[in-house]
């Protein structure tokens, strides 16, 4: 048990890849002990993004009453959440709405695509757990930047909310080429 809580609290050294296998050794950890070593993950810098989102999900599915403080992706700020007062991921509206304006914009057009966009954005919802809302503010223009970047097609932001979309999409692209390398 020792073991596994080393290796736990120091998840960050590891490449992301052999990050899962620690954090499924740390489900078998008391829950106290898994309790510290998550809230010292949740502010670690250097952990990766998808790895700190595992990490919160695994609070709110153990329903932890208990206020923890996260580093979050995009800003870097810290957040105050209450795990169990979460959302389930892909739950939330803005998760739903973003879904809905793919299927409606490919749903019936190009099954591959798609499939492989939907994948790809619940990729991406896992970045922005919790906070979705936050970034995406309209899910048709979300969606037209997915599909515009994932095909290759040129976009020109048509205004400053859509301009910081594709730039956080930009971003999240990167996290996910960095897990391959």
């Amino acid at each position: 048990m020792t073991t596994t809580m080393r290796h736990f609290y120091h998840l960050s050294d590891q490449p992301v890849q052999k990050q899962v296998a620690g954090l499924q050794a740390a489900r078998h950890l008391p829950y106290e002990h898994y309790l510290t070593a998550a809230e010292f993950l949740l502010v670690d810098p250097f952990l990766h993004p998808l790895t700190r989102v595992e990490v919160l999900y695994t609070l709110y599915q153990l329903q932890v009453s208990e206020t923890v403080k996260m580093q979050w992706l995009l800003d870097e700020k810290m957040l105050t959440l209450c795990p169990a007062k979460l959302v389930a991921l892909g739950q939330d509206e803005t998760s739903k709405a973003v879904y809905h304006a793919l299927k409606v914009r490919l749903g019936n057009q190009d099954v591959f695509l798609y499939e492989s966009l939907r994948d790809l954005l619940q990729l991406q919802l896992m970045y922005l757990y919790p906070c979705a809302a936050q970034v995406i503010t309209d899910s048709t223009a979300w969606i037209d930047l997915l599909i515009s970047l994932q095909t290759g097609q040129t976009i020109t932001p048509s205004d400053d909310q859509t301009e910081k979309m594709m730039k956080i999409q930009q971003k999240i692209q990167q996290f996910s080429l960095d897990l391959q390398s």
